[in-house]
């Protein structure tokens, strides 16, 4: 370990330092989130005997161990694993249905498939990560959670403060930082630390927030966050932002997340969470923006549905989508409009429903995987099937030809095709169980 961060944090948390040293060896905090679009909440408790964190009330704690991604409700994202604390960044947003969100650094994904599931459908999220290899685990992470209300975005946040300013009602900005709360659990942490390290991530936070910021309509609220214990990228920087800010106030965090940081100033106080408060480390604070103008999302223009694709859907849905994208033959439904994002390069948007190929329509996973859509054409399906499917194999059933959405716990999970005898079997091959 450091010797120049031990140093820092026997400064920083005084006769709390011991404490905190003696954790360091012990095993981290390991949790989940039950997922809601994909399992009532009740239901996945009744079979699982877990206890409850402070820090949200849809997270767990729980015992991780080595071949559990492979395990049933993992698969079928009905769970998604999450670091007890992290939770605590979207619960102190407080994020209302049918709101406009942005994650301004999202990958992997655990805050944003959070802030679907608050969403339920409703609304819409921007979650964008400007590492392009990163941002396509995000569009995994949220194809695979089922919802059908985002846009993921690769793009610096510059470009995006230009084409969205002044458009959103919540914004996080969950920063990279230097990932001091994260030495427990990650040897990385350890060996990349260095001064130079907090120094260089505190000069990219401020930019980041600030474009954050100019993203909020007037009344509009942002969660800053880190995974990270030093006063300069969380409270000094948080100082250094208000003071060039008149239109931006700190509101308290009226969760009992953790405990009080340190002052901010004269502006008021975020939340701190230490290993001693049964999570990793995780500071946050709530800012609202005063003042300023609002602005909508430019939509685009709707697209003309090719006649395959309009047959396709009125076989197999109950309604068919109120928008539609079409671009290079790829086709896209929404329950918001299609919003224009310049600039940006855009990964995600709302649901893909396929591709035209050849004179025939290739549906995607995502359309059927979509907790929201409405199937005519379905089959729950059995344990001993769901082993089949799951392992990429055909499931042998006797129906009438064409494509079903199949059901297990009465929520949609895949795609398949049947030929009269089988089941053929679409569930991608990269999440597969082995």
């Amino acid at each position: 370990m450091n010797e120049k961060f031990l140093e820092n944090m026997k400064e920083l948390l005084g006769d709390e330092y011991d404490s905190y040293f003696s954790l360091l060896d012990e095993k981290p905090y390991s949790g989940l989130r039950i997922n809601t679009l994909k399992i009532d909440k009740n239901d996945y408790l009744k079979t699982h005997d877990l206890q409850q964190t402070n820090f949200y009330d849809n997270s767990y704690y729980c015992e991780k161990n080595f071949g559990d991604g492979y395990k049933d409700d993992y698969m079928l994202r009905e769970i998604y694993y999450q670091e007890p604390s992290a939770s605590s960044a979207v619960n102190a947003l407080d994020i209302q249905k049918g709101s406009m969100v942005l994650d301004l650094c999202a990958a992997p994904g655990s805050k944003s498939t959070q802030i679907l599931e608050i969403l339920d459908d409703t609304g819409i999220l921007v979650s964008n990560e400007f590492n392009h290899k990163r941002a396509n685990i995000l569009k995994e992470n949220i194809i695979r959670h089922g919802a059908s209300n985002c846009v993921v975005l690769s793009c610096d946040t510059n470009v995006i403060k230009e084409e969205c300013a002044n458009s959103f009602d919540y914004v996080l900005v969950d920063a990279p930082c230097s990932g001091e709360g994260m030495m427990r659990k990650n040897d990385e942490a350890i060996s990349q630390w260095s001064e130079r390290l907090v120094e260089s991530c505190a000069n990219l936070q401020i930019d980041i927030l600030n474009n954050g910021f100019a993203c909020l309509k007037n009344g509009g609220e942002l969660v800053y966050s880190t995974c990270t214990f030093n006063k300069k990228e969380n409270e000094e920087l948080i100082e250094k932002f208000m003071d060039s800010h008149d239109d931006a106030e700190i509101i308290e965090i009226e969760s009992e997340i953790g405990r009080k940081s340190f002052p901010i100033g004269e502006y008021g106080y975020g939340v701190r969470i230490f290993p001693m408060d049964k999570g990793e480390g995780h500071f946050a604070v709530k800012i609202r923006k005063t003042s300023g103008i609002n602005n909508s999302l430019k939509q685009g223009n709707m697209s003309k549905l090719p006649k395959i694709v309009k047959e396709f859907i009125n076989d197999i849905c109950e309604e068919e989508f109120p928008y539609y994208y079409v671009y290079n033959d790829r086709v896209y439904g929404g329950y918001n409009p299609f919003y224009e994002f310049g600039k940006c390069h855009v990964l995600l948007n709302q649901i893909y429903i396929g591709e035209i190929k050849k004179n025939r329509f290739e549906p995607s996973f995502q359309f059927f995987n979509s907790s929201k859509i409405k199937f005519k054409k379905a089959i729950d399906i059995t344990k001993e099937e769901l082993d089949l499917y799951l392992r990429g194999e055909a499931i042998p059933k006797q129906v009438d030809k064409g494509w079903y959405v199949l059901r297990y716990h009465s929520h949609n999970i895949g795609g398949v095709k049947s030929d009269g005898k089988i089941l053929k079997n679409h569930f991608p091959k990269e999440y597969r169980r082995n």
